[in-house]
């Protein structure tokens, strides 16, 4: 295989890896709340108030913003990304294998080892 090849196999191969890293990644979109909202929960009593400890560390000096002295963790998050990090390392080592082999073998061989790693 020349160099134009062996590049053309590893970004397929990376593609593939991607994509199946993708599949076993686990998102959980991010909730936000409006302004009125947040009104709403401190309304119904469903937001504790922050202790001035944890007021005292915010970053941010103005301390009279809603969401600086009340807690809405429970209502609000950020978007955030779990894997199984076992399904991870083995997918990792047979990619690294895959393209290992590819890097030293043929075209035929590569060609055959990149639908191997796709199923």
């Amino acid at each position: 295989m020349n160099q134009a090849q062996r590049a053309h196999a590893t970004n397929r191969l990376t593609e593939i890896f991607m994509k199946k890293i993708k599949e076993i990644t686990k998102v959980t979109e991010a909730q936000q709340l409006t302004t009125n909202d947040r009104l709403g929960l401190i309304r119904k009593g469903k937001v504790r108030l922050k202790t001035e400890e944890e007021i005292a560390r915010l970053w941010s000096h103005r301390r009279d913003e809603i969401h600086n002295v009340f807690d809405f963790s429970e209502y609000e998050w950020e978007e955030s990304h779990t894997i199984d990090k076992r399904k991870e390392a083995a997918i990792k080592k047979k990619y690294q294998e895959t393209v290992d082999k590819v890097m030293l073998g043929d075209s035929q061989e590569a060609l055959a080892l990149i639908k191997e790693f796709e199923k």
